[in-house]
Order: structure tokens, then sequence, then C-alpha cells
């Protein structure tokens, strides 16, 4: 009899081994499901890294922008002294034209006696030949400064739209980036929804006869260590909603177990229709 028990209790061991062997590939799915994270978690770290360099990539590009703005500020002073200085040189240019006049006027009018007169507005005119040279020569000296300041410009003008493209290059890149993350992040919320429903799955409350020994009194059911099914563990039977007795577990699997029934139990008609509950 003791061998018949043994052997009965081995076939259930096999069907152990088989479920055991559904729980390995279970296991191997969430093992996937973890590197998925683990890859989500790193496009994550990506994108932090990413959305510093555009934040430095702002900054520079702002302080393009200032420096642009400064130059302008120079541009519009050194222009406003430049046309001073034009209403300088044409109001000298209009003194010398009428000294100029003056002095012909004198030239046919004078004799010798009026000659240091006629000196007296030569130096004038020749100081103010000097102040007109001297305002050409800065008129000269501005417009060289204009000149530098417009390449300046034109240089930061050039390195805002670099920066531009590329900031805009790198936008895209964070907006595909942040697609292929909420992507991820979806598979593996549906991936851990699955995986907790699974794992809801094995916390059983109750589990089907599989196999009914009156003769050794024992039977098997679907239910084992994983489901928190313990040795000597007292079990009650039920055909539907009618208690029929209790079982002792006398043998424990991974997904099943063995219990010893009564007498009482086999004369309720024990059978494959009922269940073991917790």
């Amino acid at each position: 009899m003791s061998k018949v028990l043994k052997l009965a209790v081995g076939i259930a061991f096999i069907l152990s081994v088989i479920s055991v062997t559904t729980s390995l590939m279970l296991a191997a799915k969430q093992m996937k499901y973890r590197d998925q994270m683990e890859a989500s978690s790193k496009q994550v770290e990506l994108n932090k890294d990413m959305q510093a360099s555009i934040n430095k990539k702002i900054a520079d590009f702002d302080k393009v922008i200032k420096e642009k703005k400064e130059l302008q500020k120079q541009v519009d002073a050194i222009k406003e002294e430049l046309d001073t200085t034009s209403e300088k040189m044409q109001d000298l240019q209009n003194q010398l034209a009428v000294k100029d006049e003056e002095m012909a006027a004198l030239r046919e009018q004078t004799s010798g006696s009026d000659e240091g007169k006629v000196m007296e507005l030569i130096g004038n005119m020749e100081k103010l030949k000097s102040d007109l040279a001297s305002a050409e020569a800065k008129i000269a000296q501005e417009e060289e400064k204009r000149k530098s300041v417009y390449q300046k410009i034109d240089e930061l003008s050039s390195q805002v739209e670099d920066k531009d493209t590329k900031l805009s290059e790198a936008r895209k890149r964070e907006s595909d980036l942040l697609t292929l993350v909420s992507m991820l992040k979806s598979q593996v919320s549906q991936l851990k929804s699955i995986t907790e429903q699974k794992k809801d799955s094995d916390v059983k409350v109750e589990a089907p006869i599989e196999v009914i020994n009156e003769e050794l009194m024992f039977i098997v059911f679907d239910m084992g260590s994983k489901n928190g099914v313990r040795q000597d563990d007292v079990l009650k039977v039920f055909r539907g909603e009618d208690f029929l007795g209790l079982v002792t577990v006398i043998e424990v699997f991974p997904n099943k177990a063995a219990a010893s029934i009564s007498h009482k139990l086999i004369e309720n008609n024990i059978g494959k229709d009922c269940v073991v509950r917790k």
C-alpha cells in the first residue's frame, strides 16, 4: 500500500514538474520585462542629458543675441556721432566757402595798406582748413570703426543662425526621444500589468481536485507551495457551496499538493467536481 501511495505521489510530482517548466517560462518572460524596464530607464537618463545640452545651447544662443544687441547699440552710437561729425564738417566747409568768397572780394578791393587784414583772413582760412582736415580724419576713423562693428555683427548673425539650426535639430531629437521613451513606458506598463495579473493569478484560495484514491485515502489538488500551501495544513473541501469535510496536507510540490482524506469525505462522495479551499 505504501508503494502505491508513493507511486501516486510520484505522479503528482511529475505533474508538478510540468507546472515548474511553465513557471520557468514565465520567469524568463519576467526577466525580459525587467530588461525592457532597464532600457527605458537608460533612455530617460539619456533624455535628461540631452535636455541639459539643449539648455546649454539655449544659454549660448541667448548670450550671442545679447552680444548682438550690445553691438547694435554701439553701431547706433557711432552712426549718431558720425552724423554729428558730418554736420560739423559740412558747417566748416560752408564757413570755408564764405571765407574764400570774402578773400576773393578783399583781394579785388584792398590795396597794400590792407595787407594785415588779408593775412588775418588767410590765417583764419588755414585754421578752417586744418579743422576740416581733422573732421575728415575723424569721419574716416568712425567709418573704419563702423565697418569693424558691422563685420562683428555679421559674424554674430552667422553664429546665431548656426546655433538656431543646431538648437532646432536638438529639439527635434529631444522630441523623437520623448516619443520613444513614451512608447517604451507604455510597453513596460503593459508588460508590468500582465506580470501583476500573472502574480495575482498565482494567489489561489481554492483549487480543483485532480486525483482521488479512495483505497489509499488521499487526493491531489492544483495548489502548491507557490500558492502558500504547507505540509500539515488543514484545508476544506466543498462541492459548490456545500461543505463536505477537512483534509490534511501530506506532501507539497510547487504547484501541486497531496492530502489525506477521511472516511466521512468518501461517504460524502468526494469527487473531481469538488474543490479544496484554504
